[in-house]
């Protein structure tokens, strides 16, 4: 074994850390400077988006693209598509298609630029001459030279943007030989001969063990049955990052031969369960297309399903077992097990091998029939016989990399009577997102035996499904009545789908639906290319207005080299903060005890508001320079008596690292004492909660009048509502401040507003404005969600800064800025609408409201 984890990193030998096995690649590479990411190991080769080219030393195609087809704004989000794309060119034997370039991005989001301008890019690299995705915009072109009669320049296009995808040299980008980059980092030579190890590295938080053998990994787990059986970490790693949770033994199960095996045999596919999402769609297809059709109606369902299965970069990292052993009730995959009469290999030391039928294997919410000391090691699954018809279904918010909502697999094996008639043989219905775990329907199922397929079996079965699907209307997920409705619409599709092809099979035996229902029975509509075109007039003179120049800073952009406010590097003295705010809408703070914190190891100091420097804090009064706001200092820096919101701040911890920061703010204790909270607007309306001086009416014409005339019977009245929205910008917000001399304050922050900024943490702190420099360079976006909404973090580290006299710096992970930070408001509108007495109804409509 070795405690020594081996690997390159943009070309250059690295060991990893020692002690860090609850830690990511994702904070290694940050913390050597590095902003973009390619997820790997031990004997990986890691590259980065900085490995590939940057503005100094030139460009990789890829990113030149993408500089020069305008997909880079914000440019927060820009490594990652880089990097995706790069990837699917490194990892593909030739040129890509236009679709799977799209599938390859959907995992990447882009808040700001619009996926447009980031397709044109990176359409050059498919294996379709991207000429033939532009005659349109070339005749539209054409045209608009035609009839802009007043173009200063006619040899420059007026009516379409050069956005580069005509003029591509494909020969200067891509190797004529292989369809991939000219110019690639080598795989280090050194790791194609280097036997992977065994793998134990303790630490003081976590122990990280990986075994090569079966043999060792059930001993393993013998031994630390608590222990936490990882591939790709996708699911453990945001329970740890989110959930807050924290595991002392990692198993990785990533290098276990007999778990990362695919075998074709004479009954169907077993499949081991560290086996890839990606490798299994992969072979999927394969067998797919080598063997007969009605063998594979499994392996088809299981494709399609896994299409919209999270993004491309979780399912190249997440495994088959890790998505069954985790027991989801909403897992995509689970049903269709299920439902085909898969069935788990589970194994423990000196127990042997167990199997168990799928649909028996999940027992409740989270729960698996696995013994503590068991592994799973392989998925069996069936191939299909003669005549059985197997749907998946899923039903999400979006269609692309978003959980269901709810989801069924749904199976039927059909037969043809001595009447001519086909008749139910076997029939497995199961359903996911309805129930605490994946169930099977069994009134439904006996009720559809035996039964000839026609609309009076649909009827019953529809009916059936309603007993065998009970959904308390406190259920977590809400949407009770959508989800009981789409387990109606999963069997009504799956029923068309089975008369279609029992149709097809014997023209004429199960025409029961029109030819206009068959769109109907398609589980996945075809979802046809994304193509987008803008277009736009030159404008004459030598004015930058309105020419297609690329942005200023893309080149950095692409290439990782622009610094955002997190990555900007530390002084060595550096603190890291995390901020302790309220779980509960409204209370009282009775106590606040950080004396368990100050035990965590790196811990330096908390702060809250009793710390704002100049101001002793009086009972029963309010410290001036505690309260902030934008237009009225109506918020606190730090809660002083109450809490009025979750998420608000009590209070900053600083540590020597973030980790240790976000420990220690774990352990502070508040006392709460709760108070009644108004959570909807509707509440507020119905306690007379207003903010006074406002007004709560909007009028048009003289509307008491109007209404008080009784000339007009004609009213229209009503409510609509409109939820609050995030902001979502990509990069949370950020900040760091750094103590001058002479009680100067220098601050890096992620704003939109830095003038607030320097004045509002002059306030707080008792300084003069002109001792508080706020920078802003560049920020990952905005939309208004940092404008005034941005100022308390700042506010909050400033005290820790000023207090310790040393830098801090503070970021807010996804889940900590949409609970702290604010929305858009919601709205509650209740309307009231009537013709004015004048108003005859052929005239249009005057209305008071």
């Amino acid at each position: 074994m070795t405690s020594s984890p081996l690997c390159y990193i943009n070309g250059k030998r690295k060991f990893l850390p020692q002690g860090r096995a609850e830690s990511t690649l994702l904070q290694y590479l940050r913390e050597i400077g590095l902003t973009g990411t390619k997820l790997g190991c031990d004997g990986m080769h890691v590259v980065t988006v900085e490995g590939i080219g940057n503005s100094r030393d030139g460009l990789h195609p890829i990113q030149e693209r993408l500089a020069n087809s305008h997909g880079s704004q914000c440019g927060f989000c820009t490594p990652g598509f880089v990097m995706s794309m790069y990837s699917l060119l490194r990892s593909k034997a030739g040129a890509p298609s236009e679709q799977d370039i799209q599938e390859n991005l959907a995992g990447n989001l882009c808040r700001c630029t619009g996926y447009r301008p980031i397709l044109d890019a990176f359409r050059v690299f498919a294996e379709v001459p991207a000429g033939a995705y532009t005659e349109e915009a070339i005749a539209a072109h054409r045209q608009g030279k035609k009839d802009d009669d007043n173009a200063a320049d006619q040899s420059q296009p007026t009516g379409y943007p050069d956005n580069g995808t005509i003029k591509m040299d494909r020969s200067k980008a891509i190797c004529p030989s292989t369809g991939r980059p000219s110019v690639e980092p080598i795989f280090p030579p050194e790791l194609r001969k280097r036997s992977p190890p065994e793998l134990h590295l303790p630490g003081p938080y976590a122990t990280w063990h990986r075994p090569l053998t079966l043999e060792r990994l059930l001993m393993l787990r013998e031994q630390y049955p608590e222990g936490k059986i990882v591939v790709g970490n996708t699911e453990i790693g945001i329970e740890m990052k989110y959930g807050r949770k924290t595991y002392p033994i990692f198993i990785a199960a990533t290098h276990v031969a007999e778990l990362n095996s695919m075998e074709v045999g004479p009954e169907g596919l077993t499949v081991g369960a560290a086996v890839t999402l990606s490798r299994l769609m992969r072979k999927l297809k394969q067998l797919v297309a080598d063997r007969p059709k009605h063998e594979t109606r499994t392996f088809q369902a299981m494709g399609e399903q896994m299409k919209y299965f999270a993004g491309n970069q979780i399912r190249n990292t997440a495994s088959v077992g890790g998505n069954i052993c985790t027991a989801s009730p909403i897992s995509d995959l689970n049903p269709i097990y299920m439902s085909t009469g898969s069935v788990f290999n589970v194994q423990g030391e000196g127990t042997g091998v167990r199997k168990v039928a799928a649909k028996n294997f999940f027992l409740g919410y989270r729960k698996v029939d696995m013994q503590p000391h068991e592994v799973l090691l392989n998925v069996h699954i069936p191939f299909t016989k003669e005549h059985d018809y197997i749907r998946e279904y899923k039903q999400a918010h979006r269609r692309d990399d978003d959980i269901a909502i709810a989801n069924a697999g749904m199976r039927v094996r059909m037969e043809m009577s001595s009447q001519g008639e086909w008749v139910v043989a076997e029939a497995e219905v199961a359903l996911g997102g309805v129930a605490p775990r994946t169930i099977m329907a069994p009134l439904t199922m006996a009720g559809l035996q035996g039964r000839t397929w026609n609309k009076d079996t649909l009827h019953a079965a529809i009916n059936s499904l309603a007993q065998d699907v009970y959904i308390n209307s406190q259920s977590p997920g809400g949407m009770v009545e959508f989800r009981r409705a789409m387990v109606a619409s999963f069997f009504f599709r799956f029923f068309m789908h089975v008369a279609f092809e029992l149709d097809a099979a014997l023209p004429g035996s199960c025409a029961l639906f029109p030819e206009t229902y068959r769109s109907g029975a398609i589980a996945h509509p075809h979802k046809p290319l994304s193509i987008g075109m803008q277009y736009f007039s030159k404008v004459p003179g030598d004015s930058v207005i309105g020419q297609p120049f690329r942005h200023a800073a893309a080149h950095v952009q692409v290439t990782g080299e622009a610094q955002y406010t997190d990555d900007i590097p530390l002084p060595a003295n550096a603190l890291h903060a995390a901020l302790v705010y309220s779980d509960r809408p409204h209370a009282k703070l009775l106590s606040i005890d950080p004396s368990a914190a100050y035990e965590v190891e790196g811990m330096e100091g908390f702060f809250c508001a009793k710390d704002v420097p100049g101001h002793d804090i009086v009972p029963g009064t309010i410290p001036g320079t505690n309260q902030m706001g934008s237009v009225m200092h109506d918020e606190e820096v730090f809660a002083l008596d109450e809490v009025k919101c979750v998420g608000q701040v009590i209070g900053v911890v600083v540590a020597d690292t973030e980790q240790h920061a976000r420990m220690a703010a774990q352990r502070v204790k508040i006392g709460y004492e709760d108070l009644p909270s108004l959570i909807s607007c509707e509440d507020a309306i119905k306690a007379n909660s207003y903010f006074e001086g406002w007004g709560h009416r909007l009028d048009y014409g003289d509307v008491d009048a109007c209404f008080a005339s009784g000339e007009c019977d004609q009213m229209v009245e009503g409510t609509a509502r409109i939820g609050g929205q995030e902001h979502f910008y990509l990069e949370p917000h950020c900040s760091i401040v750094i103590p001058q001399e002479n009680s100067e304050i220098c601050i890096y922050a992620s704003t939109q507003a830095p003038n607030h900024h320097m004045e509002t943490v002059a306030e707080v702190l008792g300084i003069p404005s002109h001792k508080v420099v706020c920078h802003v360079k560049r920020i990952g976006g905005g939309f208004g969600g940092k404008e005034s909404r941005s100022v308390f973090t700042n506010a909050a580290i400033a005290v820790a800064a000023y207090r310790t006299r040393r830098p801090v710096r503070l970021v807010l992970d996804r889940a900590e800025d949409m609970q702290m930070t604010g929305h858009r408001h919601a709205f509650f509108i209740k309307y009231k609408v009537r013709p004015s007495p004048s108003c005859a109804s052929s005239q249009p409509l005057q209305c008071c409201a």
